[in-house]
């Protein structure tokens, strides 16, 4: 699976949100078959939804660095969005069987690069579904050894 990250410039920066990205990571990913072999995911939750209102079968998440919510799924919900991305630690069984629960995806990023065999082992056993590295083969093969 091709991990595509959508940036947008932060509220507080003032400045304006990057007008059409939507539509244009969707028109590239179309255009080299990529649409059901990628997952976009961006802190940028409208940008989600847009991807999404322009693609329903994208498999998409909503980013979040941390924190312990009521329902980490309500984010995901509200972007309708597939699953939902969160930094590596966040993502506890029981957040993982919320997200199945709710036919949804758990997708970890920001890991220790290069990845770590003890976090990998972690996420596999919490039941994530996708993971980020700067290294897709030290990750399989810590992946396989698993």
């Amino acid at each position: 699976v091709l991990s595509c990250e959508i940036k947008q410039p932060a509220p507080a920066s003032g400045a304006a949100a990057y007008d059409g990205i939507a539509e244009r990571f969707v028109t590239i990913l179309r255009d080299h078959g990529l649409g059901r072999r990628a997952l976009v995911h961006s802190f940028d939750h409208p940008t989600v939804r847009r991807g999404r209102e322009l693609a329903p079968d994208l498999p998409t998440s909503v980013s979040y660095g941390g924190g312990t919510f009521v329902d980490p799924l309500a984010l995901a919900r509200a972007a309708d969005a597939s699953g939902l991305g969160a930094w590596w630690a966040w993502l506890s069984p029981e957040v993982c069987a919320a997200a199945h629960r709710a036919a949804m995806h758990a997708h970890a990023w920001g890991m220790d690069q290069p990845p770590r065999e003890d976090q990998v082992a972690m996420l596999v056993r919490a039941g994530v579904d996708t993971l980020d590295a700067d290294d897709p083969r030290l990750l399989r093969r810590i992946l396989d050894a698993l």
